[in-house]
C-alpha cells in the first residue's frame, strides 16, 4: 500500500513538473508569436562617410539587416584607385560585447576595387533568430554601429568608426491594431 502511494506521488509530481514546463514553453511560444515586425532604420556620419537607410527588419520568425547606403564624404579622386575596403556594422550583445552583424569586403590585385560604386549599396542578411536575439531591444539597435576600414589612393589603411542613430521605427503589429 505504501509503495502504491508513493509511486502514485512520484508519478503525480512529475506529470505537473511537465505540465509546468509545457505551459511554460507554450507561454515562450506566444509571446514570440505575438510579436509583430518592427523596422528600424538608422543613419550615421563620420568625418570621411555617411551611412543612410540601414534597415533592421525583425520579424516573429527572422531578423533582416543591410540595404545601406555608404557615401564618401571627401573628394571622389582620393578613392579612385583603392584597392580594398572592409565594411563591418556591430550591434550590442549582453554575452559577447560588441557582435559583427554584416559585413562587405573587397580586395583587388592590379587595379581598384571600385569603392564608391560597391559600398553605395550594401546588400541584406536574412536568417533566424540566433542565441539572445530575441532579447534584443530598441535600445540594442540604437547602438549598432559601423567600421569602415579603407585603403586610399596612395596604399595608406584609414579606418572610421560611424556611431548609428534612429532615424525612424515602424511597428508593423501597432499599424494593424490600430486599423481594427
Amino acid at each position: 500500500m505504501k509503495k502504491t502511494t508513493w509511486l502514485a506521488v512520484i508519478f503525480l509530481l512529475t506529470n505537473v513538473g511537465w505540465g509546468i514546463l509545457y505551459a511554460y514553453q507554450q507561454g515562450q511560444q506566444g509571446v514570440r508569436d505575438n510579436k509583430g515586425t518592427d523596422i528600424y532604420t538608422l543613419a550615421g556620419s563620420g568625418v570621411n562617410w555617411r551611412v543612410d537607410n540601414y534597415r533592421i527588419v525583425v520579424t516573429p520568425d527572422n531578423i533582416q539587416r543591410g540595404n545601406a547606403s555608404l557615401i564618401y564624404l571627401g573628394e571622389a579622386d582620393d578613392v579612385a584607385d583603392s584597392d580594398y575596403y572592409s565594411v563591418t556594422f556591430f550591434e550590442p550583445d549582453a554575452k559577447f560585447g560588441a557582435e559583427p552583424v554584416l559585413s562587405k569586403k573587397a580586395r583587388a590585385e592590379g587595379g581598384p576595387v571600385n569603392i564608391l560604386v560597391n559600398v553605395n549599396k550594401i546588400g541584406t542578411i536574412t536568417g533566424p533568430y540566433e542565441y539572445g536575439e530575441t532579447a534584443k531591444t530598441k535600445q540594442d539597435y540604437e547602438n549598432t554601429y559601423v567600421e569602415m576600414i579603407w585603403k586610399d589612393n596612395d596604399g595608406m589603411k584609414n579606418k572610421e568608426t560611424i556611431q548609428l542613430q534612429l532615424v525612424d521605427h515602424l511597428d508593423v503589429s501597432r499599424i494593424g491594431a490600430e486599423a481594427e
